[in-house]
């Protein structure tokens, strides 16, 4: 489909009311294969691939990854391919999008399934200075852990590697973060990041 003169690719499968998929970061359309195949027996189940996702054009060095530009996106295929009002389930960051996308155009949904959103500037800024911290460390002790945890272990240490350009461990550490060692070495071959999605993940955490 044609979003703003650029191209997204796009599957949908099965016909009754549109379900409408969002895949999250270092990730593309097909994440969703399976689930696909499953929910088009009761629905018009469609994914996309985002702005700068396989095999969509990548992202250029320089060129910022805007989370109010995906929510755009998301918006555009919605009206351009007529599913709305839809059953929208979002995964990561792909869940945060949906959720910006209800708060700012609810009648564009039927109903909202988020997994695993990166909610945390609801809490502190996307750098997160010491104040914040000790604010939120007042008011919400277990989310402020939690949130130092993941910089500490995850963000910080990524982006230490993506500056030194080492991909693969800035890759590996970040995915650790999120779905722990185990869950990261479970993941099979087509769930991992690839070449195509390195570079969004550099502009996200830092390169």
């Amino acid at each position: 489909m044609n979003i703003d003169k650029d191209e997204l690719e796009y599957t949908e499968q099965g016909t009754g009311e549109p379900l409408l998929l969002v895949h999250g970061s270092a990730s593309d359309y097909r994440t969703w294969h399976f689930q696909q195949d499953a929910f088009s027996k009761h629905f018009r189940t469609i994914t996309y691939s985002r702005r700068y996702h396989w095999p969509n054009q990548p992202i250029s060095d320089g060129v910022g990854y805007s989370m109010l530009l995906h929510v755009n996106d998301l918006k555009k295929v919605s009206h351009s391919i007529d599913a709305k009002p839809a059953h929208l389930v979002g995964h990561s960051y792909g869940a945060f999008l949906c959720l910006l996308l209800t708060l700012q155009e609810p009648h564009l949904l039927r109903s909202l399934v988020l997994t695993e959103p990166p909610a945390i500037t609801l809490f502190v800024s996307n750098n997160p200075n010491p104040l914040e911290l000790m604010n939120l460390l007042i008011t919400r002790p277990r989310t402020a852990a939690a949130i130092f945890k993941f910089g500490v272990s995850g963000v910080a240490p990524a982006s230490r590697a993506f500056k030194r350009g080492d991909m693969e461990s800035g890759i590996r550490t970040f995915g650790e973060a999120v779905f722990g060692q185990v869950g990261y070495d479970r993941l099979s071959d087509d769930r991992k990041p690839e070449e195509t999605h390195i570079t969004e993940l550099r502009q996200r955490i830092g390169r």
